[in-house]
């Protein structure tokens, strides 16, 4: 107990209260909490970067070429085939990996008047744990071990310009790594060229 006095008169007051005791305890956990995470956070951030990560990408066939006469533009599809060894980008603090694939070209008008286009045109979210995957194409996942057979595209490459035919486009494969705790970071994973044909098919 706590003794004060008021004007000559005498009052006990009780030093530790439940509310006190309880507003210690929140206090305390909540910094323990925060200590924990920022440990966890850097030393995640130490051991994600400069990781070596195997993969084996190899594109099919166009499938489909052609005009979309509704929008007026080109679109072209693929398939490829994907072996991608993600193990070294996974720890403790890694919550999903989110794999996308970009095609990139040049459109070249003449002179300085060019532009270049990114379109992604697969994506797909690679969970810390392993979930059942909802795809008709057949797909063996062993221990953060991926691989995709005979894979279609989900977004077509398409060009406004018109400028697609016979183009060599720049495929690339890449990873936002998603942590539990920190910031989001990009990996750049492999890099391939697409040749399209010289006509619609």
């Amino acid at each position: 107990y706590q003794r004060r006095g008021t004007w000559g008169e005498l009052t006990l007051e009780k030093m530790y209260s439940i509310s006190v005791r309880a507003n210690t305890i929140l206090f305390h956990t909540a910094t323990t909490l925060a200590i924990l995470a920022g440990l966890n956070w850097l030393s995640g951030e130490f051991l994600l970067h400069n990781k070596e990560v195997p993969i084996d990408l190899k594109l099919r066939d166009v499938t489909r070429f052609g005009k979309n006469t509704r929008f007026n533009w080109e679109e072209a599809s693929f398939r490829f085939d994907l072996k991608a060894d993600m193990t070294n980008l996974y720890n403790w603090n890694v919550k999903q990996i989110f794999l996308y694939m970009t095609v990139s070209f040049e459109h070249d008008f003449g002179g300085k008047n060019s532009t270049k286009s990114v379109i992604t045109v697969w994506d797909s979210i690679l969970p810390r744990w392993e979930t059942k995957r909802s795809k008709t194409t057949w797909v063996m996942r062993n221990r953060h071990k991926y691989k995709f057979e005979n894979e279609a595209i989900e977004y077509p490459i398409r060009d406004v310009y018109h400028t697609l035919k016979g183009k060599t486009v720049t495929v690339s494969l890449k990873a936002e790594v998603m942590p539990i705790i920190g910031h989001i970071f990009s990996v750049h994973l492999h890099n391939t060229t697409l040749a399209l044909p010289n006509k619609y098919v």
